[in-house]
């Protein structure tokens, strides 16, 4: 199963402030995201190292990424996931 993590843990990985994070999350850019309750937003943690070895790629190649990804992990859970 793969490792969620936190906002607080995704920033200090990527030595940004949340509300860079959150500015991300809203313009679609940044790391693929996951929400699983109304206040609850997780990072997949294999998403957030493929972001920081990407880099700029990492927009080009993450919606092709996006759907094995969450059939392979989350097939069982009812969640919304943004990219």
């Amino acid at each position: 199963m793969e490792k969620l993590l936190r906002e607080e843990d995704v920033c200090k990985w990527l030595r940004i402030s949340p509300r860079t994070l959150q500015r991300w999350r809203f313009n679609g850019t940044g790391p693929i995201w996951i929400r699983l309750r109304s206040r609850i937003i997780r990072y997949p943690e294999s998403e957030v190292a493929d972001f920081i070895k990407y880099g700029p790629d990492y927009e080009k190649i993450k919606k092709e990424k996006r759907n094995d990804f969450f059939i392979k992990n989350f097939d069982f859970l009812l969640i919304e996931y943004y990219i």
